[in-house]
Formats: C-alpha cells, structure tokens, sequence
C-alpha cells in the first residue's frame, strides 16, 4: 500500500471520530485512479458551522501523521509536508460553504463520486 493510501484511510478515520466534523471530500489524482507514489492528497474537510471556529487545523493533522511544516499555498489552502514527505493539501471550511462543491462543475471532470467521498456523517 503507497504512503498516500495510507494516510488518506487515516485521514478518513480521524474524520469518522472527530466531533464537529460533518464531511469529508477527496480530489485529485488518487480519485481519478492515477495517484502514484510520487502524488500527493487533497481533500476538503467540512465542520459544523458553530464548531468551526474552534476547530484546531494543524491539531487535527498532526493526529493524522507527524509533519514537519504548515504553509498556505497563493489560493490560501494549508498545505502540510509530512514527515514521510508527502504532501497533503487541505481546505478547512464550515458547512455552510459546502456550496463551492458545485463550482467545481467548471473544471469539466468529475471523478467517481464514491472515490470522492471519504465520509459524511449523514450517511456513515
């Protein structure tokens, strides 16, 4: 299993027992069944609008894999090296922006829903 699998199942796990958290959205090569070991994860991670506020970014993926630094790319995305050297990208928003899923419609593809979805706490 690559390194990337692995920390997107603990990424889904965390997120499955992370209070607050309602959602969980894959994008990017592992949802287009092209990720590799030189890939990398993205994901977009929605928290209960009176949560998320409090809510504790850097905390919460350091639970996920030790990283050696946190930055925030030119779109204002945090971006985390882990210390197995991959990259994680991860936008943080309350529910109430959940909406931005359907700009993406623009980009003209969209991968395997299922493959996209890690959790959601409606369904899980």
């Amino acid at each position: 299993m690559l390194l990337q699998e692995q920390l997107i199942n603990k990424v889904k796990k965390t997120g499955s027992q992370t209070p607050g958290l309602e959602a969980i959205m894959m994008y990017g090569s592992f949802t287009q069944g092209s990720g590799d070991a030189f890939s990398d994860i993205e994901f977009y991670i929605f928290i209960e609008d009176e949560s998320y506020k409090a809510f504790n970014s850097k905390e919460w993926v350091a639970g996920i894999y030790p990283f050696y630094v946190q930055l925030f790319n030119e779109f204002g995305t945090e971006v985390f090296i882990f210390e197995n050297l991959v990259r994680g990208e991860f936008h943080f928003l309350p529910v109430k922006d959940m909406p931005i899923i359907e700009t993406f419609a623009s980009v003209g593809f969209f991968p395997d829903v299922d493959a996209m979805c890690l959790y959601d706490k409606k369904i899980n």
